[in-house]
């Protein structure tokens, strides 16, 4: 099961950082502060954590502190998605039930975002983190796996933000693990294109690693 999931943190990475603005002025800017913690928190745990145990307690803050937020805000979408994040991150750093189960909670709480807010798919972010879920967990009757499923909702995430650094990594991702290297190389190359993320600078500096790393295995090349 931890290797079916070996993807969750990798190709998730930084994703959710570009959610903790949605498009437009929030009329909350206090709620918008709060946001910009959660990602970083999230950012540190995800890429900053000296080991697997360290990883897992500071993902437990960040459900903690999205669950706190999203009882004062229950309209709002984006606590709930990055409990989602934090959930699919503890999936990939668990093993056998426990990080299925991580899983199907995390699908259950992304879905529930997306429901609040459907508009924000518009970011292409919400269809990328669900269609990375349903390409990396094992298929029915063990799990919710659907990989055409899967690719509808990460060519939905690129058709939406052509140019989003996190949305043309996940389809590189999946069409790496398809063996559509000629496709992958395409879509990942472009995904290194993607202008900075103000306030961002981990998560950017992580995605562009994580795009490097599967173009060299792409390319056949090795780092210098």
């Amino acid at each position: 099961m931890a290797h079916e999931l070996k993807h969750l943190l990798v190709v998730l990475g930084a994703a959710a950082l570009a959610w903790s603005s949605p498009a437009g002025a929030d009329p909350n800017p206090a709620f918008g502060a709060q946001i910009l913690k959660l990602a970083a928190r999230w950012d540190h745990a995800a890429y900053e954590m000296p080991n697997k145990k360290a990883e897992l307690a500071e993902l437990d803050l960040v459900v903690n502190d999205a669950d706190a937020l999203a009882a004062k805000n229950p309209a709002r979408a984006e606590p709930l998605l990055w409990k989602g994040m934090a959930l699919a991150t503890k999936a990939d750093a668990s093993v056998a039930l426990r990080a299925l189960s991580f899983a199907k909670e995390a699908r259950k709480v992304l879905e529930s975002a997306e429901a609040l807010a459907p508009g924000t798919k518009r970011d292409g972010l919400l269809p990328a983190l669900l269609g990375t879920l349903y390409a990396n967990v094992p298929p029915a009757p063990i799990g919710f796996g659907d990989l055409e499923r899967a690719e509808t909702y990460l060519k939905d995430a690129v058709s939406l933000n052509p140019d989003g650094i996190d949305e043309n990594y996940f389809y590189g991702d999946f069409l790496m693990d398809r063996r559509r290297t000629k496709e992958a190389i395409v879509v990942l190359e472009h995904g290194l294109k993607a202008q900075p993320r103000p306030g961002r600078a981990v998560g950017d500096a992580g995605r562009r690693r994580d795009i490097e790393d599967l173009l060299r295995e792409a390319l056949g090349t090795t780092p210098k």
